[in-house]
């Protein structure tokens, strides 16, 4: 089944890991936005992002320290050959030798649908079958929101 299903494939390679999502910012960066949600809320798992050319201001040099947790992480880069300019690409090329260098190659999640709008709506669709997954491989309920609620009732006290 996992032969055959691009969502559990994903989901598998970012369990036990620290996903970070990386994406160029005028179109991506809600795409990003909503898979770290939905990894959140669903997955009940840590995940992190940002946008480039924002990340390659200052976050780009973190990528060294500290080495347990930068070998726990497992890079996500959303791109679009449309979308993206070519500034971006060249980011996106410069940071892939970068990170593998430092022993973490980036996944690279693309969409092949026709219209910018399909490529978007696949890859949340992608995105949301991905946290469902990773929340029965984390052996957690996706609808249980234990925090959520403890927040809401704490704040609702005082």
């Amino acid at each position: 089944l996992q032969n055959q299903n691009y969502a559990l494939q994903l989901a598998t390679s970012l369990q036990n890991k620290i996903p970070v999502f990386y994406s160029e910012g005028k179109f991506l960066g809600a795409l990003s936005l909503r898979w770290r949600q939905q990894i959140h809320e669903n997955s009940k798992q840590i995940c992190f992002g940002n946008v480039l050319p924002e990340m390659n201001h200052n976050e780009i040099n973190s990528w060294n320290y500290p080495k347990n947790l930068i070998n726990q992480t497992q890079i996500v880069f959303f791109r679009d050959d449309v979308i993206e300019i070519d500034r971006v690409k060249l980011r996106f090329n410069a940071l892939t030798k970068i990170l593998t260098e430092q022993g973490n190659s980036p996944i690279e999640i693309k969409s092949d649908e026709d219209s910018v709008i399909a490529r978007l709506f696949d890859m949340i669709y992608l995105g949301d079958w991905v946290s469902f997954y990773l929340a029965m491989l984390n052996e957690t309920d996706p609808t249980d929101i234990p925090f959520i609620l403890y927040l809401k009732d704490y704040l609702g006290k005082n």
